[in-house]
């Protein structure tokens, strides 16, 4: 695949026979080494760092055949620079195996979920910028917290606001991301109610405002009951219908496509929760994954097996995870291959 244009972009990300999974793995340096840390990965100074976040992000950029398993993959600031094996871009990798690049754009104020207005401001030039790199996608979150119920709205507005800039620009498309917390102490009724309220609005705002036809994509999490909450567990059906009901209910238009979040979930539960609103005839066509942590740690612990970096072994997991993604949306998938070896899912799932 060559470099593609906005209007490309926006093709081939809607396209229903490519892949509908985005590869998340557009963190920032901060939070990079604390996943670092998290998947038990040593780090003795910035130099150590910045050699193994290159070493990981070109392995998982330059897997072989990565495109079979992601349209595209979000990215951080920092990867731009980085280059391939032969002195290349690593972009340029992504999309020779059709993997569409997209960009990500503002921080998050960790008290209110919301992005600060300086980051706001600057949104225009900073969207210019990565058009002017031939990036013609950009992922921008805000979170929605039942605990801040005064900023419900401010979340919807946001989003909205930045669709309208991204289609000033004419040149990219926004995937939106009102990101609801896992911590969030709400039972599924009440998280629910706060998931069809905030995706309402914010559909409701660009649908009412001057740009209603540039195309944009929503990346969000599973509707679930909270981490706190001690009146329920997670039920894989009931979270399906409760998704269903958001879609019915608050007159979302049947073009927008959604990305899921793992939320913070176990790698078997986010597939769980995705298989069964993926099967469903309402649904199957409109919803991928967006799965981070859930693809990602295992992945980071198989490149940095025994204290060196294995490369393969890195791509090997990635592809995995892909793979079981891709059985996922099938509705093909079960908890035990979570335990499977690349080969094995291969053979089982009668993947050449």
């Amino acid at each position: 695949m060559e470099q593609l244009n906005f209007e490309e972009t926006v093709d081939a990300l809607t396209d229903p026979n490519r892949p509908p999974h985005l590869l998340a793995m557009d963190q920032s340096a901060g939070t990079h080494r604390k996943h670092f840390k998290n998947f038990g990965i040593e780090i003795e100074d910035d130099a150590d760092f910045k050699r193994n976040a290159a070493q990981i992000r070109t392995a998982i950029c330059t897997t072989p055949e990565l495109g079979r398993y992601f349209g595209g993959a979000i990215q951080a600031d920092d990867a731009y620079a980085l280059k391939g094996p032969d002195g290349r871009p690593l972009m340029d990798y992504l999309r020779e195996s059709g993997v569409i690049p997209i960009g990500k754009k503002c921080g998050l104020d960790p008290a209110t979920g919301l992005i600060p207005e300086a980051d706001l401001d600057a949104l225009p030039s900073e969207l210019q910028m990565l058009v002017n790199i031939g990036i013609n996608a950009v992922k921008i979150r805000a979170t929605a917290k039942i605990t801040l119920e005064e900023h419900t709205s401010a979340v919807a507005e946001q989003m909205v606001r930045i669709h309208e800039m991204c289609a000033q620009n004419g040149q990219i498309i926004p995937i939106l991301e009102p990101e609801f917390e896992i911590a969030n102490p709400g039972t599924l009724s009440k998280n629910e109610d706060l998931m069809g309220q905030v995706l309402g609005e914010m559909c409701r705002g660009i649908s009412d405002g001057a740009y209603p036809k540039h195309p944009y994509i929503v990346k969000t999490s599973f509707p679930t009951p909270g981490k706190g909450c001690e009146t329920e567990s997670i039920n894989t059906k009931r979270s399906a219908a409760a998704f269903a009901r958001i879609l019915d209910n608050e007159d979302i238009p049947p073009e927008i496509l959604f990305r899921f979040l793992s939320g913070g979930h176990s790698p078997s539960t986010s597939r769980i929760l995705y298989r069964e609103i993926a099967t469903r005839s309402a649904l199957k066509e409109r919803v991928g994954t967006s799965f981070s942590r859930a693809i990602l740690e295992s992945t980071y612990k198989a490149g940095f097996k025994d204290g060196r970096f294995d490369q393969k072994g890195a791509q090997d997991e990635i592809s995995r995870q892909g793979m079981l993604n891709m059985l996922a949306q099938r509705g093909t998938y079960d908890y035990s291959m979570e335990e499977q070896t690349l080969d094995e899912i291969q053979k089982v799932a009668q993947i050449n």
